[in-house]
């Protein structure tokens, strides 16, 4: 009797491509810029997630003190795969 798992299929399966282009993410940051509340604060965050490959919990993890403008970076935990977090500088 066989008992081993099937694979998971691979990306490819699922979609065609794992990234976006900058095309469709500067798409997204004019449809965060038209909207009606906090216009700023989402266009910046699409673009923060594109450029540094930010998943959703470590964005939703992001507070004002872990930037430090002097220093021109943003301190990010990474919760999946790096258990220590480090400096992306902007």
């Amino acid at each position: 009797m066989n008992t081993k798992q099937p694979l998971r299929k691979r990306n490819q399966d699922y979609r065609s491509r794992e990234f976006l282009y900058l095309s469709e993410v500067n798409t997204l940051i004019e449809c965060a810029e038209s909207g009606r509340k906090h216009r700023l604060r989402n266009s910046a965050l699409v673009l923060i997630i594109f450029r540094h490959g930010l998943r959703a919990t470590e964005c939703s993890n992001l507070k004002w003190d872990t930037v430090s403008f002097d220093e021109c970076s943003i301190y990010i935990r990474h919760l999946r795969k790096q258990p220590k977090p480090y400096y992306h500088y902007l």
